[in-house]
């Protein structure tokens, strides 16, 4: 016979976040919120983000991809 584990956990209970990386979260949702407001679409606002000096999370320059994805794991669109 074969051992399986098995893990269960409750939907909504997940593991302690680091908070510095909820900081950071918080502050970059802040920053692409009020570059929202201001552009009209994802292109222009990466350009935007880039001539501004701000990076993406992942310490390179803004794509229309990058921005994308991170704008969507924020919850933003």
């Amino acid at each position: 016979m074969k051992n399986a584990t098995i893990s269960l956990r409750k939907r909504g209970s997940q593991t302690p976040a680091d908070p510095n990386k909820e900081a950071q979260d918080a502050e970059l949702r802040h920053l692409l919120h009020g570059f929202q407001k201001k552009c009209d679409n994802l292109k222009v606002m990466a350009d935007r983000l880039n001539e501004h000096g701000h990076l993406s999370p992942s310490g390179e320059a803004w794509t229309y991809e990058t921005l994308k994805e991170t704008l969507h794991e924020l919850k933003l669109t």
